[in-house]
């Protein structure tokens, strides 16, 4: 292994993903001031702005954060690191907001519960990397030129964002919250579907195709 190849990649990488966070929270701050308009006087304007702060911080963070571990392991075919990781913070953040709903508390702390997945996401990542790499650093120069095809994949995941959210903020719009709620219950079902069948037929095979392309590229083309 090039230890200060990788470690130009991942540093790279985690510019890469600092950026994207840092769009992305640009994009939530101008829809949380836009969305109460839409929404109109159902709901107070703080009170959605707020909702709308907290629902989407964790995918920010996670953009930040989390993902730049998330990218190495990929590479090195641990994805199951990933996907136990993301059950067990699923399983944290849902026994919380029951815990919190229960006690009666606000839903802007209920929707906020979610920041804790995130904290453990990257907590235990950060450890497993020091454990497991200890070589390797996300700080140093930045080997851009190695990842220039990742503009690519960002164009991907900004359509695949917009396409699986289009429907709700049509509804948003077009609708009353009650109609919002009721298909945002049944897109929840089909969500997790979904997002079963990514992890097991699409993602999980992501790490051992990357290993075979570089090891083998005439090979991975034939």
């Amino acid at each position: 292994k090039n230890n200060k190849t990788v470690s130009g990649i991942l540093s790279a990488t985690r510019l890469k993903f600092l950026n994207v966070g840092i769009i992305f929270f640009v994009c939530l701050l101008a829809t949380a001031f836009i969305l109460p308009l839409i929404v109109g006087d159902e709901i107070s304007y703080f009170l959605v702005f707020v909702i709308t702060i907290a629902s989407g911080a964790g995918t920010g963070l996670t953009y930040m954060f989390a993902n730049k571990y998330q990218a190495l392991f990929y590479a090195d075919n641990r994805t199951g690191i990933v996907y136990n990781l993301t059950s067990i913070a699923n399983v944290v953040i849902c026994v919380a907001k029951i815990i919190l709903m229960v006690c009666g508390q606000s839903i802007v702390l209920v929707q906020s519960a979610a920041l804790i997945g995130v904290l453990i996401r990257v907590a235990a990542m950060h450890k497993i990397f020091k454990k497991d790499y200890p070589e390797l650093t996300f700080k140093t120069q930045p080997q851009y030129r190695l990842i220039n095809k990742s503009k690519n994949v960002l164009i991907h995941q900004i359509a695949g964002f917009v396409h699986n959210n289009t429907d709700v903020l049509l509804i948003t719009i077009l609708a009353d919250l009650k109609s919002v709620s009721l298909y945002t219950v049944y897109n929840l079902v089909y969500s997790h579907i979904n997002s079963l069948m990514q992890s097991v037929f699409a993602q999980a095979p992501m790490g051992y195709f990357g290993q075979y392309y570089a090891k083998d590229k005439k090979g991975y083309r034939e």
